[in-house]
């Protein structure tokens, strides 16, 4: 308001009346008035500013206006400086400035027509691409932010759709999910870019939890694909499909999708991807108890990846083959197969792989009682869960870091932990994970003398087990009843029948409120 004062020559010492001036009635109409005061030249340099975003460098504004004078140009920077709307923010040679107030850049932009808009939009898309062919991905957030404004459909959508990649393989998993969104409404819904984005934007909500979304755009790729008979997009879909199905806990349904979508990619030679659905198959096989059948799975897995030099794929058959090995109590196996796979990688950067491969080389670790070296691993692979957002790692990783914090004599902090992972495998529906978690929280509680609540826990776990067809191995059902048996024993057979019996017979949700409540107990 000063300045706005400042710039009709009033004093604002001296006291005013109602007849000498006539205030603006919002903020709005008052920066708008006081940028009507401005020469065209700065106004229009205001305006073009205001496009490119509060912050803007002089070399993109000079790029989209190269009929200005470069002296005028300068003197207008100055003129705009002087008025106090900008102020410097960098120096040469990636020259600066900043909107003094966002709200400055706001009103400006709103000030200007749509088509004008829309044309300095992609003039400044333009000039963007020509300052960075040789390294587009470096611009793409601005290419995208600026043709999606533009009238450009083509580069609205080329944009879009890279960013959205681009945004997934860094697990910026919001702005993936924007990109992606954002693109499908230029598709049309028959067009043929529509199924792989569909499935694109699935596999991020399925990694950040959103798995009812998830499913959602992968039925509505599967559909697509069949109406236009595309085998690879159809069993591209079918994998997707059948993996969402097996993390809930659906592996009669996940079976009949990834032995079509193995079929599928095996008839049309794709040996990247048949590799791929056996992996998954292999995986389905091992969560349901059958062992041989897993090994020979991940084996031919192995052998199609190590024939097509695919460091990622033969890292995660390794990463499998030492959870099996670790299944049948083969510690020292497993180990060695898990630090094989940490190792390549890291090589190869797979950050979602290293973080599994820690998990689980964590788990080994604790088997081992080496658990120092367990509790840095697993902490190591949760700080790398929680940055990428995968919610069923993090679950996941909870519960291994609980069970850590357990067998050091930590009561506490395991149970809170335990609380923590089951509320987010309870939210994803993952009965495969509440099942571990809802028998380590009965550890917990044997650890604690309660052998009636123990029992009752492991009922729970053991029927969710039976629904999904997901039995422990030998090993870990031997490992579970030699920690649970010191208070089995304090009780008589008919108070342990009935313990148990009343897992059976209780509530999910009953059944985790009562896990819950080891929080509250005292260590």
């Amino acid at each position: 308001m000063l300045n706005y004062l400042h710039d009709r020559g009033f004093d604002p010492r001296q006291a005013l009346s109602g007849e000498q001036i006539v205030l603006p009635s919002s903020l709005h109409s008052l920066i708008l008035s006081r940028i009507d005061q401005l020469v065209e030249s700065q106004r229009t340099l205001l305006k073009v500013a205001s496009v490119i975003g509060r912050l803007f460098r002089v070399a993109v504004i000079w790029g989209v206006q190269q009929s200005a004078d470069r002296t005028n140009f300068e003197r207008d920077l100055s003129g705009l400086i002087a008025q106090d709307l900008i102020i410097p923010e960098a120096p040469e040679p990636e020259l600066a400035y900043l909107f003094r107030h966002v709200v400055t850049q706001e009103v400006a932009y709103e000030s200007l027509p749509f088509a004008t808009r829309a044309a300095l939009h992609e003039r400044i898309g333009i000039f963007i691409e020509q300052s960075n062919a040789d390294r587009m991905d470096q611009a793409i957030d601005l290419l995208a932010f600026h043709y999606d404004r533009s009238n450009n459909s083509a580069k609205r959508l080329r944009y879009l759709l890279r960013a959205g990649e681009v945004a997934q393989a860094e697990f910026a998993n919001l702005a993936a999910i924007d990109y992606f969104r954002r693109a499908l409404l230029l598709l049309d819904a028959r067009a043929p870019e529509r199924s792989d984005v569909l499935l694109r934007l699935g596999g991020v909500l399925e990694l950040v939890g959103r798995r009812d979304e998830a499913a959602e755009c992968y039925d509505e790729a599967l559909t697509l694909a069949e109406d236009r008979d595309e085998a690879l997009t159809l069993a591209r879909c079918r994998m997707a499909i059948g993996e969402l199905a097996r993390k809930g806990g659906q592996y009669d349904a996940a079976s009949r999708q990834l032995i079509s979508a193995r079929d599928g990619f095996a008839a049309l030679y794709d040996r990247a991807n048949l590799a791929q659905a056996i992996n998954l198959l292999g995986t389905l096989a091992a969560q349901q108890g059958d062992f041989a059948v897993a090994e020979q799975l991940y084996a031919e897995s192995l052998g199609i990846r190590r024939e097509l030099a695919d460091l990622n794929g033969v890292s995660n058959a390794l990463n499998n083959l030492g959870i099996l090995a670790r299944y049948r109590g083969d510690y020292q196996r497993a180990r060695e197969l898990q630090e094989e796979s940490l190792a390549m990688r890291r090589l190869s950067g797979n950050r979602w792989g290293i973080a599994a491969s820690l998990s689980n080389l964590g788990n080994v670790l604790t088997d081992l009682g080496e658990l120092a070296e367990a509790r840095e691993r697993l902490e190591e692979a949760l700080l790398i869960a929680r940055e990428i957002g995968d919610r069923w790692q993090i679950a996941n990783f909870l519960n291994n870091l609980a069970n850590v914090a357990r067998d050091l004599g930590d009561y506490q902090v395991a149970a809170a932990t335990y609380a923590e992972s089951m509320s987010i495998s309870h939210e994803l529906n993952d009965r495969w994970s509440l099942a571990y978690v809802l028998e380590d929280t009965a550890v917990l509680w044997a650890l604690r003398g309660d052998g009636r609540r123990t029992l009752t826990l492991v009922g729970v776990a053991a029927i969710l087990r039976e629904r999904i067809n997901a039995p422990l191995s030998a090993v870990e059902q031997a490992k579970l009843d030699r920690r649970i048996e010191p208070v089995r024993v304090l009780l008589s057979e008919l108070e342990q029948a009935r313990a148990f019996g009343n897992g059976l017979l209780l509530a999910l949700e009953d059944a985790i409120e009562l896990a819950r409540d080891a929080q509250a107990v005292g260590s």
